[in-house]
């Protein structure tokens, strides 16, 4: 009979081959050696099934009610339950209920901490705001600022330390009326003054930096100290002026701990930590209390200490002599994240245990026979789970180790059964997402490897029409100025066929105005088809998904099947166009970055240092080669008064109105760059003395004939200057740029809008245009 069912075993699998099913043959086989709870389990070859049954004679319970049914006479019976619950359990649990307060308190002991130095942030920076005080800053007025902070420290008298520095950090204001010394603490000064913005802080002070504020305050520490720090920029025009720097010492600041027990009834301190400040662990405030946790004698003790240098918070027993301490402590960061102190509060240990009665009571008999009644219970629980069980983790271990070929068939009627029909969808799920990562990573290699929109996006037109497979495909570029959709790349489709669209004009500008999929199947009554190869069929389905990211459409991708798309489907090519929209878009802006890199944003000429990279290799060639190379440095006239009487804007246009004369009316080949502020420069090759000197004449009369409409028709002129090589003294780029720039000083020396061509020309060639 066995190998009957052997051999039904594999017919059966050759049958269901096509179907990847994998029948299993349970054998219930009432014998001397095989009884009713036995199973046989077979499994085919083809994939691996593991299948659980249950038993006739136990009744169908859910999990729950079997583990109640567990554990229902444990809970009534097992006395000694309550007794580990009285003596152990609750402790625990009060512990933890104190410890969580203890943090609680900690948070609020922190909000206290941070209090005034918000304070001090936020007064000076209303000081800094104020028009006056930005003049006294900038004057460096220390007369003037030592009356302001000494107002200032009447009102805020908890500051112990005030000090105005200038932008390279040195002190141009006290209280105490010393001046002149640089001021640096941990960085923080230079931070706030480079970035521009209040930086708030706790930092290491030595002793020194506490003496020029006042010798009091020095005798509070021996060698450093901890400073609550506020460091707030004062700003003009854009421009960083100063900065008012001012602090609290927390050394004996004894508001702190004063004011967490007075809100929150507990006691805190706070500690120095690294070694170099002193004792390890010192507490340096602490509030003076009869029977307080913290005092002056108090240090942290070494599990506390590990913690908090480790940048860990610490709650827990501390464990401090006879006297056992639960702590919450956390570590005070400096604005490098370096652990220098810590913040903690704390109760002795007793007030928290006497809040646990006494409660043992000798209930062994109980505990006995609760003990055995539940190991009863336990094992009867233990054989109706640990089958289904074992299978379920047995295909897991398949599943992990890579074999997606796993299924499960457990019919127990509880949550067994339910959880192996949930496997087989996680699994099935499983081996869509495989094959659809799989296409995803094809795609991402290609989104990743390049940068050019125009290339990038015809690979992935392609891979995209590969991954789904789709006959045609299009995309289409928006132009956020015009609204244009403009087809820039396209597959299975010829170039006549595709239109420039606008937004909201055919089913791309629909798709396009909405931001939405536009999806249309069944096209049966329509007279498009589409190209398969060899011959043109009618599609099934096409759709348009528009391309957005941060908000912004860069386009439609546009894609047609033989097939219908399903939703699910759509959802999947959704989640693609998505990532080729942040490719495309990084594509976008690597261009414009590679663009001004080289250029000036608002000219649009060359910057200076691509020029000069430019102009250093036009230099070489036309020294190896010996032929004429010429620069020219331009600058418009009396540019800061058309600034100060017309406005910057004004002044911008007159620049970039001469850079684009300057790029209408030279050659292609020759080099111009914004030199700096309202000069250019440029070189000209393969031109003579004479020739040079007529194109520097052109450019001076054109920048004269400009009309620029803010200025009330006001005339704008230009001074140019010229070097020429070959020429004496002219031996390097340095010197043909100097020759230049001499020439240029001569024509604005001698009455401006003129050309400058120096010495060394003949002598009906060295001026023109002069006026």
């Amino acid at each position: 009979r066995m190998q009957f069912f052997r051999n039904l075993a594999l017919s059966k699998r050759f049958l269901f081959k096509s179907e990847e099913i994998a029948p299993i043959w349970i054998l219930w086989r009432k014998s001397p050696f095989l009884s009713a709870a036995h199973l046989r389990i077979g499994v085919c070859m083809s994939s691996k099934l593991y299948r659980v049954t249950r038993c006739g004679w136990r009744p169908d319970l859910s999990i729950g009610g079997k583990t109640l049914l567990a554990f229902f006479l444990i809970i009534t019976l097992l006395a000694g339950g309550f007794y580990y619950f009285t003596t152990v359990a609750l402790s625990s649990r009060i512990e933890r209920e104190a410890l969580g307060e203890l943090h609680s308190k900690l948070k609020g002991a922190w909000k206290l901490y941070y209090e005034r130095m918000d304070q001090m942030k936020l007064g000076m920076l209303q000081a800094g705001s104020e028009s006056a005080i930005k003049e006294v800053v900038r004057r460096k007025d220390s007369g003037e600022l030592k009356k302001l902070l000494s107002g200032y420290s009447s009102t805020r008298p908890y500051v112990d330390f005030w000090a105005v520095v200038d932008a390279k950090r040195t002190v141009i204001g006290r209280k105490n009326g010393l001046t002149g010394d640089f001021l640096e603490i941990n960085g923080a000064v230079e931070k706030a003054l480079k970035t521009g913005e209040a930086i708030t802080s706790t930092e290491t002070v030595t002793k020194d930096i506490l003496a020029g504020e006042s010798g009091e305050l020095a005798s509070r520490v021996e060698t450093n100290g901890l400073m609550q720090l506020a460091v707030t920029p004062v700003e003009s025009n854009g421009r960083v002026l100063g900065a008012f720097v001012t602090g609290v010492l927390l050394n004996r600041y004894d508001w702190l701990s004063g004011s967490v027990y007075q809100n929150y009834h507990v006691n805190s301190a706070v500690f120095t930590v690294p070694p170099q400040m002193g004792r390890f662990g010192a507490v340096i405030t602490s509030a003076q209390l009869p029977g307080s946790v913290f005092n002056p004698l108090f240090a942290l003790p070494e599990t506390v200490i590990s913690s908090v240098m480790n940048n860990k918070r610490f709650l827990g027993n501390a464990g401090n002599g006879e006297s056992p301490v639960y702590m919450a402590v956390e570590p005070i960061l400096n604005i490098e994240g370096t652990v220098i102190g810590g913040l903690g509060v704390g109760v002795y240990s007793s007030e928290v245990k006497s809040l646990v009665s006494s409660m043992e009571k000798n209930i062994l008999f109980l505990t006995i026979a609760g003990a055995a009644l539940s190991l009863f219970l336990a094992v009867v629980v233990y054989l109706d789970t640990s089958r289904p069980v074992n299978a379920i983790v047995d295909a897991m271990k398949e599943t992990t180790g890579g074999d997606l070929d796993v299924r499960l068939d457990i019919k127990t009627g509880d949550e067994f059964e339910k959880i192996g029909a949930g496997f087989n969808l996680m699994v099935d799920s499983m081996r869509l997402r495989e094959a659809r990562l799989d296409r995803f990573n094809d795609l991402s290699k290609i989104l990743i490897e390049f940068n050019d929109p125009a290339v990038l996006l015809d690979k992935a037109l392609g891979k995209m029409v590969e991954l789904t497979g789709s006959c045609t495909g299009a995309v289409y570029l928006h132009d956020a100025a015009s609204g244009a959709l403009s087809p820039a790349v396209y597959y299975g489709v010829g170039a006549e066929e595709l239109e420039k669209l606008t937004v909201g004009e055919g089913f791309a500008g629909k798709c396009a105005s909405g931001r939405k999929t536009v999806i249309i199947e069944n096209m049966d009554e329509t007279e498009l088809k589409l190209e398969t190869g060899f011959f043109k069929a009618r599609p099934k389905g096409l759709a348009w998904f528009a391309m957005n990211y941060k908000g912004k459409l860069s386009g439609v991708f546009a894609m047609g099947s033989l097939k219908p798309y399903c939703g699910d489907e759509i959802k999947y090519i959704e989640g693609l166009i998505s990532q080729i929209a942040i490719a495309l878009d990084n594509a976008l802006v690597h261009r414009e970055v590679e663009n001004l890199s080289f250029t000036d944003p608002l000219t649009g000429l060359f910057n200076r240092r691509h020029f000069f990279n430019l102009f250093e290799s036009e230099f070489t060639r036309a020294r190896r080669y010996r032929y004429n190379l010429a620069v020219l440095m331009i600058d418009v006239d009396d540019f800061k008064s058309i600034n100060d009487t017309y406005g910057h804007q004004e002044g911008d246009r007159v620049l970039t109105g001469i850079s684009q004369m300057i790029r209408d009316r030279t050659r292609t080949t020759d080099v111009w760059a914004r030199y700096g502020g309202e000069e250019f420069i440029g070189f000209v090759s393969h031109c003579t003395r004479e020739g040079v000197l007529t194109l520097a004449e052109k450019l001076r009369k054109h920048i004269e004939s400009l009309a620029i409409p803010g200025t009330g028709g006001k005339k704008v002129t230009a001074s140019i200057g010229i070097g020429y090589f070959p020429s004496d003294g002219v031996k390097d780029i340095d010197g043909l740029v100097k020759s230049a720039d001499d020439n240029l000083y001569l024509a604005k020396k001698n009455g401006k809008n003129m050309v400058m061509a120096g010495a060394e020309w003949p002598g009906d060639m060295r001026v023109m245009g002069c006026v």
